[in-house]
């Protein structure tokens, strides 16, 4: 999971009555997918190709070792846990927060890219699905992060603490739109979708100019008004 990653941390957030910052229940949840761009500009993993503009989410090649590997993972989940315990003094928090890591790890195994044991030449332990079938595995993250949120809607709302309806559309939509994002580029990199949109706009000028126009007309007429 990419953006489905943050929702498992709305969970505890509701289960601990809110007694635990939900910032601190976010990294606790996405701390593996922080610590890899530092790593990648490090030299430690690596991640082809390199560009944004040239990347989907399919031809991505990616050497998570130290920041997703089942050790390392663990030893996250250990020390987090610590963390929070030492910082809060409770104990169901700090079991929370490590669980959050573990999540994380397990959740990749199948919606994520090729995890192995201790390295890439040591088995493969996970499905790879982004690799192998990204817009079912973007799909299906859609559908399980939409029903955390909504879950955590219905369970503030059971509790006496309604999220207001802007609110719940928010952060549906934060969600919702966050996976979709990814769905765009699930096959066809981002660099293709612009030098297609560059291709249309250059070949159709008349259609692109009429566009900008009736833009302009609609902003200056709600100026007049």
């Amino acid at each position: 999971m990419i953006i489905g990653h943050f929702a498992p941390a709305l969970i505890p957030y509701h289960r601990l009555q809110h007694r635990v910052p939900i910032a601190w229940l976010l990294f606790c949840s996405v701390v593996n997918d922080l610590l890899f761009p530092i790593l990648t500009l490090l030299g430690v993993e690596s991640v082809t190709p390199s560009s944004p503009w040239s990347a989907s989410v399919q031809n991505l090649s990616i050497d998570t070792t130290y920041s997703h590997g089942p050790f390392f993972s663990l030893a996250y989940a250990v020390l987090l846990g610590v963390v929070t315990y030492l910082w809060f003094r409770d104990r169901r928090a700090a079991r929370w927060c490590a669980g959050l890591v573990i999540l994380h790890f397990l959740i990749d195994l199948v919606w994520g890219y090729d995890h192995f044991l201790w390295g890439p030449n040591s088995p493969l332990i996970s499905l790879g699905l982004f690799n192998r079938a990204p817009i079912l595995a973007l799909s299906s993250e859609l559908i399980i992060t939409t029903a955390i949120v909504a879950w955590y809607i219905r369970a503030e709302a059971d509790l006496k603490r309604p999220l207001t309806r802007v609110r719940a559309v928010a952060l549906l939509a934060l969600f919702a739109t966050g996976v979709a994002f990814w769905l765009t580029i699930a096959t066809r990199p981002l660099g293709d979708w612009l030098a297609k949109l560059k291709s249309y706009t250059w070949n159709h000028p008349q259609h692109t100019q009429n566009v900008v126009a009736g833009v302009v007309k609609q902003e200056n007429d709600h100026a007049d008004t």
